[in-house]
C-alpha cells in the first residue's frame, strides 16, 4: 500500500535501409513510495531507443524522479525531473552524444468528478558539443562571384513550455 515497483525488460530492434540497425536491451525500473495518503514519490530509470533525424536511431538512458501531492480531493500538484543521456551511435561521421535536462511543474483543479482545469510549465535544456556545418552563401555567393561560405551552428538549445487546458473524464 505504501511501496510499489515496476520492472519491465525486453529486446528492441530497429531495421533501417541505410546504415546500422539497432539491437539492444530496453527496459524500465520504477519504485513508488507513498509516505502519506496524499503524497506520492517515484524514482525510475528508462532505457529505450527512438528513430532520429540525424542517423538512424538514438539510444536513450533516462533516470527520473517525480513528486505528486493531492489536496482536498480536488487539487493536484506535481513536479518532475529527468536527465536523458542520448547517444546517436557511431554511424554518424562524428559520434554525437547529448544530455537532455527536463524539469516540469503541473497542477490540476477538478470542478466536478468529470471536469478539471489543468496547467503545466516545463523547461528542457539540450546540452551538447556537437556542431552542424551548414553552407550559407555569403555576400560573394549572393552576387554569383564567389564560393559558398561554410558556417557552423551549435546543436544545443533550450525550450520553455506553458500549457493551460480543460480536462474531461468521460
Amino acid at each position: 500500500e505504501k511501496v510499489g515497483f515496476t520492472l519491465a525488460a525486453g529486446y528492441g530492434t530497429g531495421f533501417f535501409d541505410d546504415g546500422a540497425d539497432y539491437e539492444n536491451v530496453i527496459g524500465q525500473v520504477e519504485a513508488r513510495y507513498r509516505p502519506a495518503e496524499t503524497l506520492l514519490w517515484t524514482l525510475g530509470y528508462d532505457r529505450e531507443y527512438n528513430t532520429a533525424f540525424q542517423g538512424n536511431f538514438a539510444r536513450l538512458d533516462r533516470p527520473r524522479t517525480a513528486l505528486q501531492l493531492a489536496l482536498g480531493g480536488t487539487t493536484l500538484f506535481g513536479a518532475r525531473t529527468e536527465v536523458t543521456f542520448v547517444d546517436f551511435g557511431d554511424e554518424l561521421a562524428a559520434s554525437r552524444s547529448d544530455i537532455h535536462v527536463l524539469t516540469n511543474l503541473n497542477g490540476e483543479y477538478r470542478f466536478t468528478d468529470w471536469l478539471g482545469l489543468t496547467a503545466e510549465f516545463g523547461y528542457l535544456n539540450n546540452i551538447t558539443d556537437y556542431v552542424y556545418e551548414v553552407t550559407d552563401p555569403g555576400m560573394d555567393g549572393m552576387l554569383g562571384t564567389g564560393d559558398d561560405v561554410p558556417q557552423f551552428d551549435r546543436a544545443d538549445y533550450q525550450r520553455w513550455e506553458a500549457w493551460l487546458g480543460v480536462r474531461a473524464f468521460l
